[in-house]
């Protein structure tokens, strides 16, 4: 239990809702506009994903 509660106080951070938020923004955005499919969004992250 003590395993849980370590994991809840590490994901309910700060910054980690702001990724969230921000992630599901992205998600909305991109399933919301015609056109731009999954994989699009996918392209669109490859250079979030070389800043990290």
């Amino acid at each position: 239990m003590s395993d849980l509660l370590q994991a809840a106080t590490m994901v309910f951070t700060w910054e980690v809702m702001l990724i969230i938020l921000a992630a599901s923004l992205f998600g909305l955005f991109m399933g919301a506009i015609p056109g731009l499919t999954a994989t699009m969004a996918t392209a669109l992250l490859v250079p979030v994903t070389f800043f990290m």
